[in-house]
């Protein structure tokens, strides 16, 4: 019987370190475990890293002539898995040398009390800000922490359990979940969002719904697939055109959506008026976020909040 069946989505990327890793982590268990990926590339040019998991005795890599999308591409996933316990994982990760063991011991001490509410566990992130990457925008070397996407991961997705535990649903996150599988199982990420963002923010609320068991610990992965800024801003965008849509439309935001920051710092702006001056200022924000360097998280946050207002103006139903 398969004990934990680990789940990776991927798009247009090579995951060969990861799974390396996790097999060779594998092997090291007291109990059996299966790797499934889901390619959603859709695109053969990137299906050739594949065949070096031709054959391999637990490795399974789905492919598809048509884009899935984020959340079709995990609900997916978990129709395949047969373990007892699903571990969540993005394939643009890295993983410390006890990443499985350290969850081989979280179940051995659950086991007999998991069920369909829990536990969901949440490791947590970390980024390496001390390296240099090449900024094709800027066209030269710079520090990663001058970089907004980087400070972004640092400041926001970096959080450390005890600032985690204090809002326990709002910190979940799909790229590193465990969970068993009955819990997984009662629940489901939205096909119907377009684009990218807020996938995590439904599936999160879902368990929040169930009133789940949510625990963070200290234990995360290095996230390695850090986007440029430029990509950053538009799926930030897109996010926030989709969180709009759940706002208006989804009756899981109705009865719980306040509790998101974005929405409630929109409201607090609405209600005193000060939504529509910000809303003036909209041009100067986004020229200013978009050539001032490095990007100023403070202009980031006040931009997001214009992108969600303006979506909500023009939000259609699902």
């Amino acid at each position: 019987m398969i004990e934990l069946s680990v789940l990776i989505p991927v798009w247009r990327t090579r995951p060969i370190d990861l799974l390396n890793a996790l097999w060779e982590q594998a092997r090291g268990l007291s109990f059996p475990i299966e790797v499934w990926v889901c390619d959603d590339s859709a695109d053969p040019n990137y299906f050739e890293w594949h065949n070096l998991f031709h054959g391999h005795p637990g490795i399974r890599i789905l492919t598809f002539s048509e884009n899935l999308g984020r959340s079709r591409a995990r609900n997916t996933l978990l129709k395949h898995a047969s373990g007892i316990w699903v571990l969540w994982l993005d394939g643009d990760l890295e993983i410390p040398p006890d990443f499985l063991k350290e969850y081989q011991e979280i179940i051995k001490d659950e086991i007999a009390h998991s069920g369909d509410w829990g536990p969901v566990v949440c490791g947590g992130f970390r980024v390496d800000p001390t390296g240099t990457v090449l900024d094709k925008q800027m066209g030269f070397w710079l520090a990663a922490t001058d970089r907004l996407r980087y400070r972004y991961a640092l400041k926001v997705e970096g959080a450390p359990a005890s600032v985690r535990r204090k809002s326990p649903y709002r910190w979940i996150r799909a790229a590193h979940c465990l969970m068993p599988a009955r819990a997984a199982q009662r629940l489901s990420f939205p096909e119907f969002l377009e684009g990218y963002g807020h996938e995590d923010t439904h599936w999160a609320l879902q368990i929040k719904s169930l009133c789940m068991d949510v625990r963070h610990i200290d234990h995360p992965v290095e996230h390695r697939g850090i986007d440029t800024d430029a990509v950053f801003l538009e799926k930030s965008r897109q996010a926030a055109a989709n969180l709009a849509r759940l706002w208006r439309y989804d009756p899981l935001f109705s009865r719980y959506g306040r509790e998101i920051s974005m929405i409630r710092a929109h409201d607090l702006l609405q209600s005193t008026g000060l939504m529509f001056f910000l809303s003036l200022c909209a041009p100067w924000l986004e020229r200013r976020l978009r050539r001032s360097f490095p990007i100023s998280l403070i202009t980031f946050a006040w931009v997001k909040l214009i992108w969600f207002d303006q979506a909500l103006r023009s939000a259609k139903p699902f």
